[in-house]
């Protein structure tokens, strides 16, 4: 059983003083109980007795999730719980369970309306905790997933990119698992967040996989750490040109989280959940993502998720479009291999921003996938998941050469972006007449 830590809880107004005198003492016993050898533990000794109101709340680090539902119960598998009664354990946050059991997450992990498939870890660093997946071994694949997801849009393509590679699946902070502080959901700190995961599991360099925001954060960990950056893939990126899907800019209109908790009410949630499943299955291009929409928006229920992601979103979006761009230092690719994916029919961000990466980075490798949408890796898993292998052995890891890096600093790119003043309508990565050519 992994280590724990009893958090002690200010009684509340659930009775006279005489019931809350035992919330001290059951923590107590219980952290008594819990600092003991294994061996020594009893079932009986951990079972309350009575049917006092006595609380006392375990957080198993391991196991543990800010998050968790109200009426999780902590001791559930070791006892029975020291309560008398169900309603009066509101701030339980896990669920530890019996020797020889497989833990369960505390929380569904939601995309796409699945359950993660591959186990779940997680580490605290800076106080917050950080879940993520770990399968395979070899060299290191760190894939990072899109707005409003988890690691589990992945999981089409986990297993077969971990029959050759080690593969890091992180939920990013405010999504998943992930803890949602009040803190910096920027890019960059995105960027300083898979760091510092990296550094904690003792990994030098990695291959960066970003999907969406995922793929702006690929693209500002390679700025912020190119020597520990092998290689970039990019999977349908923000972060190339301004436009993007109005859904993705209502997040920063006033007043969205609040429409949103009462769009996420039980029953209209359900209700709007269902339709957007069922107009998936048309087969319509239009509609070609809205199950994994559908997941997304069931997971705002959550009013800390809708915290976070607002801040996330306001981060790098205003209403006229995508404002943080990677054109003006897109020529700091030409030291570093960068793949780019697209699905033909994306309706979030628009397929056209491919033949903007096609120009500012001209050594970019750019495939793009028949029929597949905003998320190609679901949509066609193996096909992507070839891509990325083939790309991955094609090409050789960068080596960061500092006097390289300050060359490239210092002489700039050769076609200079074309960049508006702050506050004007969306920069534009090329002059409108180059962007509307096509390379060979």
């Amino acid at each position: 059983m992994p280590a724990c830590t009893t958090e002690p809880i200010q009684a509340r107004s659930w009775g006279s003083r005489s019931r809350n005198q035992p919330i001290s003492r059951s923590i107590r016993r219980t952290a008594s109980v819990l600092s003991r050898p294994r061996a020594a533990r009893s079932r009986s000794t951990l079972s309350g007795s009575g049917s006092g109101a006595g609380v006392a709340v375990v957080t198993f680090r391991q196991y543990g999730a800010p998050g968790a539902p109200p009426r999780a119960r902590a001791l559930r598998g070791l006892g029975r719980c020291p309560l008398g009664r169900r309603e009066t354990y509101p701030y339980g946050r896990v669920r530890p369970t019996r020797q020889g059991e497989t833990p369960r997450p505390a929380t569904p992990v939601w995309c796409a309306g699945a359950m993660s498939s591959h186990p779940v870890r997680r580490l605290v660093i800076h106080g917050h905790e950080r879940a993520f997946v770990q399968v395979g071994s070899g060299p290191v694949l760190l894939l990072l997933h899109g707005l409003g997801c988890d690691h589990t849009t992945w999981d089409p393509v986990i297993d077969r990119l971990a029959e050759e590679f080690t593969v890091i699946a992180p939920d990013l902070l405010g999504h998943g698992q992930s803890a949602k502080p009040r803190a910096d959901y920027s890019i960059g700190g995105y960027a300083n967040a898979m760091r510092d995961l990296l550094t904690v599991l003792d990994v030098e360099t990695c291959t960066v996989v970003g999907h969406s925001l995922g793929g702006g954060v690929a693209m500002q960990f390679a700025y912020q750490y190119p020597e520990r950056t092998e290689r970039m893939v990019l999977v349908a990126p923000g972060g190339i040109g301004p436009e993007v899907s109005p859904a993705i800019r209502a997040v920063t209109l006033p007043f969205f989280r609040q429409w949103m908790g009462l769009l996420t009410l039980p029953g209209l949630r359900h209700l709007n959940g269902a339709a957007l499943r069922l107009l998936s299955r048309t087969g319509l291009s239009h509609t070609r993502d809205l199950a994994e929409v559908a997941a997304i928006y069931d997971s705002f229920r959550d009013p800390a998720a809708r915290a976070a992601i607002a801040h996330v979103v306001r981060a790098v979006i205003d209403w006229r479009g995508q404002v943080i761009t990677m054109a003006d230092r897109a020529y700091l690719t030409a030291a570093m291999p960068m793949g780019v994916i697209w699905g033909t029919e994306d309706r979030v961000i628009p397929v056209s921003h491919a033949d903007i990466a096609r120009q500012i980075a001209p050594g970019a490798e750019v495939e793009l996938v028949p029929g597949a949408g905003h998320f190609p890796h679901r949509d066609h898993p193996e096909q992507v998941a070839r891509l990325i292998l083939d790309f991955v052995r094609t090409t050789a890891p960068s080596t960061h050469d500092r006097d390289d890096w300050r060359e490239m600093l210092t002489y700039g790119p050769n076609l200079p972006a074309t960049r508006e003043r702050a506050g004007e309508w969306p920069l534009r990565p090329l002059p409108r007449a180059v962007r509307g050519t096509r390379s060979a």
